[in-house]
């Protein structure tokens, strides 16, 4: 599967980080995963993820060495476009978690254990489509454009020819003409904006039903097989006991 759709998972309970490392490959994503956070900067340097999910209270953050707030903000420093989501359980008074430190970290966002394989995918979707809606387009311009800069040149030469005014009420004119083109060319510009927003949106969940798919049937498929094995090996045994 291409490094694109990897998620690295740095998580010292056992049995969260196998949740998600069985969970995840069923949504399309490959997993790569670290005990401390040492071992998951050193993955990352190694893979580049552009997932990263990060356990705060790591073997290492009994002296803050390197908790989950510092391998985030170091993941964010070799990546800034990087999306990491930070794990944590430390909801007791003796634990807060830190706004200074969820600032620090550049975290996308801070869940609360326990956490689902889902409520994971989902926030990664949600991340990345709203990245995805403020990037810059490279909007198509309108192929009628030099057509209304015509048009609003010869309607103020046909208004100063008609009724005679001064030099001053033509560029008056000329000017409120070009304008009015001005905004209908920014209609057809927004209105060109809103449909490739709406086909972005469209692809983006089409794709997304794909990966879903393409994950459950990866899933399913060895599974099939091994049906179909042990099938084959029954009848096998059927036929020599007759």
């Amino acid at each position: 599967m291409a490094n694109r759709e990897s998620i690295l998972i740095i998580e010292d309970i056992d049995d969260t980080r196998e949740l998600f490392e069985v969970g995840l490959p069923m949504y399309g994503y490959k997993t790569y995963t670290a005990r401390d956070g040492q071992e998951g900067l050193d993955l990352y340097e190694k893979h580049r993820c552009p997932v990263a999910i990060v356990d705060v209270m790591l073997p290492s953050a009994v002296t803050e060495d390197l908790n989950g707030y510092k391998v985030s903000a170091k993941i964010k420093e070799k990546n800034p476009d990087a999306i990491v989501i930070i794990v944590t359980g430390a909801t007791e008074p003796e634990q807060p978690i830190s706004k200074v430190r969820i600032l620090d970290s550049h975290a996308d966002i801070i869940l609360t254990k326990p956490v689902t394989v889902d409520q994971v995918v989902t926030e990664i979707q949600y991340i990345q489509a709203k990245r995805d809606a403020i990037k810059p387009r490279v909007l198509r311009a309108p192929s009628n454009r030099l057509m209304w800069i015509g048009l609003a040149i010869l309607f103020g030469a046909l208004v100063v020819g008609l009724c005679g005014i001064s030099a001053a009420s033509y560029h008056f004119y000329a000017v409120e003409t070009a304008r009015h083109g001005q905004e209908m060319m920014d209609l057809r510009r927004d209105e060109d904006r809103r449909f490739l927003d709406l086909q972005h949106a469209m692809e983006r969940e089409t794709d997304m039903k794909l990966a879903q798919m393409q994950g459950q049937i990866n899933y399913l498929e060895p599974r099939v097989l091994t049906l179909e094995k042990e099938l084959s090996r029954m009848h096998g045994e059927i036929g020599r006991k007759k």
